[in-house]
């Protein structure tokens, strides 16, 4: 690994650092106040646009998105588990067709 990357490595472990440590202290809402129109999110060619709700009546899943941190580390262990595994599998594969 040259210089830059080793830099560059380090700068986005602290980076997300920094998000996760924000992330905690503080907790996301709405920035649109109940009542007010949502322009351009309609999907439909005859449709209107909606209006903004009360925080209270949208899924608390939606104020946690943005803190996933936990579960994107996960998924990133997961996913470097299964290269291995899949890594491993294609050599040894290898190694048998070679030796037919």
């Amino acid at each position: 690994m040259d210089l830059h990357n080793k830099i560059a490595s380090k700068l986005l472990i602290k980076y997300k650092l920094v998000i996760k440590n924000i992330s905690r202290n503080f907790s996301f809402k709405s920035l649109a106040p109940e009542g007010t129109i949502l322009k351009g999110i309609n999907i439909y060619k005859k449709g209107m646009d909606p209006m903004a709700l009360k925080e209270s009546e949208y899924p608390d899943w939606l104020w946690k998105i943005l803190d996933d941190s936990k579960i994107s580390d996960e998924k990133i262990e997961k996913k470097k588990k299964f290269k291995k595994d899949n890594k491993e599998k294609i050599k040894s594969n290898n190694f048998l067709r070679s030796r037919l």
